[in-house]
């Protein structure tokens, strides 16, 4: 049997309405491994970095 695994899909730079629809997800770059955060500011900068990451792919 597969072992299913969770990914999570940020769409940067769109407001879109995906309640209750089908999405095919390509991957196309790997940002980070999972991490905990101790203070909710952290995590914050941290969601900035990955954005950031994210924009700096797709620049090129």
């Amino acid at each position: 049997e597969l072992e299913k695994s969770i990914i999570e899909v940020h769409v940067l730079n769109r407001v879109l309405d995906l309640q209750g629809k089908v999405l095919k997800v390509e991957l196309l770059r790997f940002l980070r491994s999972e991490k905990k955060f101790r203070e909710i500011n952290d995590l914050v900068l941290q969601i900035m970095k990955d954005i950031l990451k994210a924009e700096d792919y797709f620049k090129k």
